[in-house]
């Protein structure tokens, strides 16, 4: 009963949700470059939430603002 953190580094993470929830993760993390903006981002969040993920994070390439989740 470990928690599972897993880190998408994928297009379309909403797409893959709901598989890796079911697999056991806890924790889904999507990077902030894989939306086209902060809405779907936000969409994002929303979609792992409702899958069942139970803590959703963003990331950040090094080279992103942070403005860009602001």
């Amino acid at each position: 009963r470990v928690p599972l953190d897993v880190h998408l580094m994928i297009e379309e993470p909403v797409r893959w949700a709901e598989r890796y929830v079911a697999a056991g993760a806890w924790n889904l993390t999507f990077h902030a470059e894989a939306c086209e903006d902060l809405d779907e981002a936000r969409s994002t969040a929303r979609a792992f939430r409702a899958a069942g993920a139970a803590s959703v994070g963003v990331s950040l390439n090094p080279d992103t603002p942070t403005e860009r989740v602001e």
